[in-house]
């Protein structure tokens, strides 16, 4: 046996110093992209050679992947030049046909994209000029390019991640042939191929050409892992310059949330109280807003009832029963609904909600019965008997506080009756003002869709 299985692994292994970084392992390369130094000033016409080599970092070649020849475009989308396939040995070569740029240098770099076995890398960038006359034209049709310095830029190793709304500092350090270059403007940036690179942060060198430059870590919109260069534009003196890409991965806190057993059918107008916990894996759940909501496939969710968590994570919320859907069974879950910090938690979700969405296929149905209500007889003068249901009071020790929460998934419909809510409430205070005097006045909180915590601990919602 242990021969058949040395046999296999050195097949294993033979198989893959033929074919380099290849698809026997699920793992993932991280790899290394030279691109052979070019000409800083070139005639136009002329023809420019890219050649380099796409390896990985352990020095495996990297063979049959395509590597991008683009320009570097300022707040832009990168213009690419052409492409080129990596041969055998991982080594390419291709040539381009030089054209004047309306302004300015080319910022000329190659990258592969990445797959799924070797990660995305991106060569060093060369600043250069090409000169508006042709290589046939006599020198007084050329238009000459002031002598530039050329720069180097360094960015310190960065940490792997981060959380969303935490602070990181980067440092680095810029230099002109040995030189430090002092009070030059760095940008920290994040390199996007699918559109304009994004500006996180900026600050300027010190008398030592260092610059530390600190930035409060935000969620990309689709992408986790952040490709991270520091950037100086160059100016009357220095020529340009870019660092290699870091990868940071920008995180978001999760957590847990759970629904307790509820009825699986009631009639309309009876009473339902929802209970159950909400966990974070970071700080409190104390104060959180969870909503209680049926979801609805082609509309806005509607909300059922709003909860508050209390100092060990648990929520009660009650609900007047309505007829909520057409089939008369409402699809029911609880839902804390994330933000930049901290993903959305849902109990109709399998683990967090990405911000693509979820599939919400874990509600628990009720299914809701129509029961006629006998009509209330007129009251037969004054017996002392007539009565209403008091589900809690308040004493007014101090002013009531009154968390008016419209619907988040139809907020734009329903604020507007946010004023005139508060306007009802109002008139009640005026009246009791009236008739028993005294203090009635109320402390009003608006839970718009952008929070994920209350102000205060309401004593009505």
């Amino acid at each position: 046996m242990k021969k058949i299985l040395v046999i296999v692994l050195l097949l294993v292994l033979g198989i893959s110093s033929i074919i380099g970084v290849n698809q026997v392992y699920a793992q993932t390369y991280s790899a290394s992209l030279i691109l052979d130094p070019i000409s800083s000033q070139v005639k136009s016409g002329d023809e420019i050679i890219f050649s380099g080599r796409l390896i990985t970092s352990d020095g495996q070649v990297i063979p049959q992947r395509t590597v991008y020849i683009k320009d570097d475009v300022d707040f832009g989308t990168d213009t690419i030049l052409g492409s080129v396939v990596t041969d055998g040995n991982g080594e390419f070569a291709a040539s381009w046909t030089a054209i004047p740029r309306s302004s300015g240098s080319y910022d000329l770099y190659a990258v592969f994209e990445g797959d799924d076995y070797v990660q995305k890398t991106r060569s060093k960038t060369y600043n250069v000029y090409v000169n508006e006359g042709s290589s046939n034209n006599s020198g007084s049709n050329t238009k000459q390019y002031p002598n530039y310095y050329e720069t180097k830029i360094s960015l310190d190793k960065i940490q792997s991640s981060i959380f969303a709304g935490e602070s990181i500092t980067f440092t680095g350090k810029l230099n002109s042939n040995g030189n430090p270059v002092s009070n030059a403007i760095i940008k920290i940036m994040e390199d996007d191929p699918l559109s304009p690179d994004q500006l996180l942060s900026s600050g300027r060198t010190d008398s030592s050409g260092r610059f530390s430059i600190s930035w409060q870590a935000s969620k990309g919109l689709v992408e986790t892992d952040f490709d991270i260069y520091a950037t100086f534009d160059g100016d009357s003196n220095y020529l340009k310059a870019r660092s290699n890409n870091q990868i940071l991965g920008v995180l978001r806190h999760t957590g847990s949330i759970t629904l307790d057993t509820i009825p699986k059918s009631t009639n309309m107008g009876d009473r339902i109280t929802f209970s159950g916990t909400l966990e974070l894996n970071q700080g409190s759940s104390e104060g959180a807003v969870v909503y209680i909501k049926d979801e609805d496939p082609f509309t806005g969710d509607d909300l059922l009832a709003t909860a508050y968590v209390d100092r060990n994570g648990k929520f009660t919320a009650s609900w007047f029963v309505t007829d909520v859907d057409a089939d008369g069974e409402a699809d029911i879950y609880a839902v804390f609904e994330g933000n930049d910090v901290y993903y959305r938690l849902a109990t109709c979700d399998l683990g967090a909600t990405m911000d693509y969405g979820g599939s919400c296929l874990h509600t628990i149905p009720i299914q809701i019965y129509y029961k006629e209500q006998k009509p209330v007889q007129p009251s037969q003068g004054n017996s002392n008997q007539q009565y209403m249901k008091l589900f809690y009071s308040l004493d007014f020790t101090k002013n009531p506080r009154v968390a008016i929460v419209p619907s988040p998934d139809d907020y734009n419909e329903a604020k507007k009756y946010i004023i005139p809510a508060q306007e009802g409430i109002q008139m009640w205070k005026t009246y009791l003002s009236n008739k028993y005097g005294g203090n009635w006045n109320i402390d009003f909180e608006v839970i718009t869709p952008d929070k994920l915590f209350f102000a205060n601990k309401p004593d009505v919602i």
